[in-house]
């Protein structure tokens, strides 16, 4: 606004306040305390809305970090808050993209984001911008990637956190066979210096690390299934997910849309399928190459 037009304004406030007598002063003060009663009686009725649930006001960077999320809260989120909250983190995105973009100039992926981001404009969503807001807001201790190519999606992840100390394990799966390497991951996570010794980087398939997990019992709290996207092979990453997610965990499932690799129709039969003595919440978006998310809740 130019500074001359904002001068004139104010004058005009100010001047219709002088002329105001003191039954005018009266009622701009009554109205100002029952518009604040009344919102006060609002929010008292209905209660005061969580952090992303619906309703609740846009949080600020950083009031929350490393609130473990429980069931209770799991069960409450809202997937527009959600969706909001995590479109602050896009400049973020975009500058870890182009730090790792310096490392391998040969990589096409910063182009092919900015390629999303354009056809979608603001409502552009993905999975890196859950990455930041997951990590940010709930610091999952216990991470689980299957395809991992350059590590970026980690890379995303792990450099949202406020306190990496509480990571107690990351493991990224990947038989490594074309695009990049278990070096080239390092050197990422090393750019950006991020806790790379936390970080357990296995050359293998997914059907055989996940079998392994399931067998040994584990647990975790973050589980992004990006590997193959042949139809079989990604609903039986997310069957064995379900058996891997702890209670508060949330499941990823990338590239959904048609401008991603039009997974839609396998995230639409996984969520019909019984999965006994597991609940989960189901949301998606698809302003991108569509992401889906699943958090259990009991």
């Amino acid at each position: 606004m130019h500074a001359g037009f904002r001068v004139k304004l104010l004058s005009l406030f100010t001047a219709g306040l002088r002329q105001l007598d003191s039954t005018g002063w009266i009622a701009l003060a009554l109205s100002g305390c029952v518009g604040g009663l009344w919102q006060s009686l609002r929010v008292k009725k209905r209660g005061k809305p969580g952090p992303l649930e619906n309703g609740a006001p846009l949080p600020r960077p950083g009031e929350l970090p490393g609130k473990i999320i429980s069931a209770e809260t799991a069960s409450k989120l809202d997937r527009d808050a959600i969706v909001t909250a995590a479109l602050m983190y896009t400049p973020a995105i975009f500058n870890t993209m182009r730090i790792l973009k310096r490392l391998n100039p040969a990589d096409t992926f910063l182009e092919a984001y900015f390629t999303h981001f354009r056809r979608h404009g603001a409502q552009f969503f993905d999975h890196y911008h859950l990455a930041w807001l997951w990590a940010h807001y709930f610091a999952p201790r216990r991470i689980l990637e299957i395809g991992t190519r350059t590590g970026i999606s980690l890379c995303q992840l792990l450099s949202a956190y406020v306190d990496q100390s509480v990571i107690e394990t990351a493991i990224t799966c990947d038989p490594f066979l074309n695009e990049s390497s278990p070096e080239t991951v390092r050197a990422n996570l090393e750019a950006l210096n991020l806790p790379v010794a936390r970080v357990e980087i296995c050359k293998a398939k997914s059907c055989d690390l996940m079998a392994k997990l399931i067998e040994e019992k584990r647990k975790f709290d973050w589980i992004l299934i990006d590997g193959d996207h042949s139809h079989k092979p990604a609903l039986q990453d997310l069957d064995d997910a379900v058996l891997l997610i702890d209670v508060g965990g949330v499941i990823i499932f990338d590239d959904i849309s048609e401008t991603g690799l039009d997974l839609l129709g396998v995230w639409k039969n996984w969520k019909k399928k019984p999965k006994p003595g597991t609940e989960l919440r189901y949301f998606e978006d698809l302003h991108g190459k569509g992401t889906g998310w699943a958090v259990r809740v009991g």
